[in-house]
């Protein structure tokens, strides 16, 4: 069997500040290390999978919960305001 390593980054930016802690310990707990800090809301975190799996971040997704930030989410964020 083929582990691909996979790398994804989780932005904290919506969770509140007393859940970070726990969010990142449900995530170690699933065997994710964490690799590096963007900024202090964005965390990489990086996990060996099965080369067949499909969603490896589908269980990062669910302990993220209603705080699960998309790409497209972050930039939306980072954009100014007043802009198109």
């Amino acid at each position: 069997m083929t582990l691909l390593s996979v790398t994804a980054a989780v932005s904290f930016a919506l969770t509140p500040l007393h859940e970070i802690s726990a969010k990142v310990d449900s995530i170690a707990e699933l065997g994710w290390q964490e690799v590096g800090r963007g900024d202090p809301w964005a965390v990489s975190f990086q996990k060996q999978f099965p080369e067949a799996e499909r969603d490896a971040e589908a269980e990062l997704r669910r302990v993220m919960g209603e705080y699960w930030l998309t790409a497209k989410d972050i930039r939306d964020l980072l954009e100014p305001k007043g802009h198109a």
